[in-house]
């Protein structure tokens, strides 16, 4: 034992220890320095990570902010759309209450939301409100009067302008009925002559419905375009609708032709005629908007407001045999019959009834207001003539606000 600390208590032995924890130590040394040394070569070599992506669990990407999160002010986002040299068409000076639809007269106010979505975005939300299809704007609701409506739509314009009043579904596609033969009579005064004869065939005898109006005119009768227009407007008879077809354009087909045609310049966007005189064929659609369209173009024509005034008509014409027959046409506005009475403050100038059982009750109107202007009035789909009368009242009431 004692041997044994002698050893180890020995200046040999402490010498011999040093030297193992010097050499210990060195290797400590130089193993730190290399790690460290491959540590920053390995750092050199690495990706750049934003800081997002050393410390995910801290800090996160975010999305970016929605409608709801973010909303810029109109004079903000002017600036910038301006400003911005991406966007491809900058924001024009016309806030989208006053974007027209492309139409040479001045174009009803349309109603859109401002835009409020992030900046990005801005330029690509006023292209799309210059395209809107006119189906899909809305209109500003009719004041005074139910939200709904038990009828499919409703348009207050003024005539002079086209600028729309009020309206409800104005632009959503409708089956007009009798209410087509307004572009019917249209065609009729921009190509044709009232005082040339029109001869009955069996072809415009034979419309294809079996309770269709009928003027009651035979084949082979001879008579004036304007008699026939007499019967159409005011008798709403589809015989002479599709009379006026043929006299037009040789062939009732051929007149459907002219009609879209017409239609499409007039920009009635939504409008597809099937037929001149409006009786049921799915394809045969509309607008309250489209007709005001064609309404218009007939305020141009004093005999459309001749004929469609009248209470009733006699016209006097030959058969096919030479002899003198009359027939007598009775007008289906039943303001004009007497059978409901006007709103007080309004004159009655002309207008187009219309009914089917698939397009219910229609009503188109120009009338005259108390301010000494000129308005159209329609409504489109009532079940019954008393609502028709009813809210074609009710519309027309509004008119009693412009002095």
């Amino acid at each position: 034992m004692q041997e044994r600390n002698r050893r180890k208590y020995s200046p040999g032995w402490k010498r011999k220890v040093r030297n193992t924890a010097t050499t210990a130590t060195v290797l400590l040394a130089a193993t730190v320095v290399l790690l460290f040394s491959f540590w920053k070569q390995w750092e050199q070599e690495s990706p750049e990570f934003s800081e997002g992506e050393r410390n995910p669990q801290v800090t996160a990407v975010l999305p970016e902010p929605t409608k709801e999160v973010q909303e810029e002010t109109p004079e903000k986002q002017d600036v910038l759309s301006v400003e911005a040299g991406q966007f491809s068409q900058s924001a024009p000076e016309k806030k989208p209450s006053e974007i027209s639809l492309g139409l040479d007269w001045p174009m009803p106010t349309i109603f859109l939301q401002e835009p409020s979505a992030p900046m990005q975005n801005i330029a690509a939300a006023w292209d799309v409100a210059a395209d809107i299809e006119p189906e899909k704007t809305e209109l500003m609701p009719l004041p005074k009067i139910e939200p709904e409506f038990p009828v499919k739509a409703a348009l207050l314009t003024d005539a002079a302008t086209g600028k729309v009043l009020y309206g409800y579904h104005a632009y959503e596609q409708i089956t007009p009925a009798s209410v087509t033969k307004l572009m019917t009579m249209l065609l009729a005064l921009e190509r044709g002559k009232l005082d040339d004869i029109l001869t009955v065939t069996d072809t415009a005898l034979a419309v294809g419905h079996w309770d269709a109006v009928m003027c009651g005119f035979r084949s082979g009768d001879k008579v004036t375009l304007y008699d026939v227009l007499h019967g159409m407007m005011i008798g709403s008879g589809n015989d002479a609708a599709a009379m006026v077809a043929e006299y037009i354009s040789g062939s009732v087909d051929e007149f459907v032709v002219l009609m879209n045609e017409r239609a499409k310049e007039l920009g009635a966007n939504c409008t597809n005629f099937a037929n001149p005189h409006g009786l049921p064929n799915d394809e045969h659609l509309t607008s309250a908007y489209d007709i005001s369209l064609v309404m218009q173009e007939l305020l141009k024509y004093e005999e459309f407001f001749e004929i469609t005034s009248k209470k009733s008509y006699t016209a006097y014409y030959k058969n096919a045999k030479g002899a003198s027959v009359s027939l007598t046409f009775r007008n289906t506005n039943q303001y004009m019959a007497g059978k409901y009475e006007l709103v007080e403050g309004i004159e009655l100038l002309a207008g187009k009834t219309g009914t089917t059982n698939k397009a219910g009750k229609c009503l188109t109107l120009f009338v005259r207001a108390q301010d000494g202007k000129l308005y159209l009035a329609e409504m489109f789909g009532a079940e019954t003539l008393d609502d028709l009368y009813f809210f074609m009242n009710q519309l027309l009431g509004q008119l009693r606000n412009f002095k």
